[in-house]
Parts: C-alpha cells; structure tokens; sequence
C-alpha cells in the first residue's frame, strides 16, 4: 500500500492539473461572454427589442451556446474555489479538512457536468438541421434535375405525382 507521502504527492500533481484546467475554462468563458457583451443588442431608448429576443444572446454558435458558456462559466469558478479548497487539505492533510475539500469538488464536477450536457444537447440540434437542410438539398437536387424538357414533354416526378394526388 502507499505511503501518505506517496498519496500526497499524486494528489497535488492531479490538483495542479485540474487547476489549471478550470483556469482555462474560465479564461474561454470569460473571453466569449465578453465577445457577447461587446456583439450583443443594442438597447436603448428609441431601439425595440428584436423579434426573438433572449438574455443568453451569443453572435457565435448555437442556440445552446449561451446556455453552454453561462454554465461553463460557473462551473469554472466553482471549480477554482474547489481546488483552492484541495490546496488547504493538501496543506492540512487531515481527515477534517477531507469533506469540504469532498463536496467543493463533486459540486464543481456537477456543474461541470450539466454545462457539457447542454453543449451536447447543441451539438444533436446542430446535427438534426444539418441532416434537415442536406435532404432539402437533394430534394431542390431532384427538382432542378426533373426540369420539363425543351420540347414541352414533362418527366413525371413522385413529388409531381403527390402533388396532383393532393389536387384530386
């Protein structure tokens, strides 16, 4: 079995690493929702807010993108304060310090979590539209390509032959 030596210093190499990386989600979330607030609406006296309005506005992405970035951002900073919560128990490496250390980091793994979840859930729309608007391609495809011909006789499509069943 390890040595509490050995446990501490896996556990301070595996608490700079996952610093280091709410660090940088931070920074990317900070960044983007910066690029929102510079991009955004313009609202103001005189101005009428647009059609489809939302508080979680990004002028890059999806429609999750908002969602994804508020979250990630939260998720960061929660993330910090867990692992600034891991360096006291490293410091103390005591069986009290352990819980709050414990549940700082399973709540910053939640939230880490639901923000990947909603990027996920943009990721499955983003796939749903790009199918839709390829078998409308092929659909437009099939409509250019069944053109009547010079001579006045028309090829029969399925769609043209749909269109006249709906008709009669």
């Amino acid at each position: 079995m390890a040595s509490g030596g050995q446990m501490r210093n896996v556990a301070s190499l595996l608490l700079l690493l996952n610093f280091c990386m709410y660090v940088i989600v931070v920074c990317i979330a900070g960044w983007a929702t910066n690029i929102a607030i510079d991009r955004g609406f313009i609202i103001g006296p005189g101005f009428d807010l647009p059609a489809h309005f939302s508080p979680i506005y990004f002028p890059m992405g999806n429609a999750a993108t908002g969602f994804f970035v508020t979250f990630a951002l939260i998720a960061g900073s929660v993330g910090l304060a867990s692992a600034i919560a891991g360096i006291n128990h490293l410091r103390a490496w005591h069986i009290d310090s352990l819980p709050s250390a414990a549940s700082a980091a399973a709540i910053a793994w939640t939230l880490t979590l639901l923000a990947m979840g909603h990027q996920f859930e943009g990721f499955q729309q983003s796939e749903y539209i790009f199918v839709h608007k390829i078998s409308k391609m092929r659909l437009d495809l099939k409509h250019v390509l069944f053109k009547p011909e010079a001579s006045g006789r028309q090829i029969r499509t399925s769609v043209a032959r749909e269109n006249e069943m709906q008709i009669n």
